[in-house]
């Protein structure tokens, strides 16, 4: 059982959302430095026992910088 009522799947979903629309806003490379915070905060609050706080962290914040770049990718050819 998820301890987030929406479920891992939606919750890794969304934080690729957020992270491909900053990207899109932004459209630099730059914005990859904004998925720092979210894998910190993650590794900080995270109560799970299976799953190493850092490991955690690192996979959200995979997650992050990969929706940034497709944002950036995105717009960036769109600009051209």
């Amino acid at each position: 059982m998820s301890p987030w009522p929406i479920g891992v799947h939606m919750a890794l979903f969304v934080l690729a959302l957020i992270g491909a629309a900053w990207g899109f806003l932004v459209g630099r490379w730059w914005a990859l430095i904004a998925a720092l915070p979210v894998a910190l905060w993650i590794m900080q609050v995270s109560e799970l026992d299976e799953v190493p706080p850092w490991f955690l962290g690192l996979g959200y914040g995979v997650v992050s910088v990969l929706g940034i770049a497709a944002g950036v990718t995105t717009r960036r050819s769109r600009a051209h």
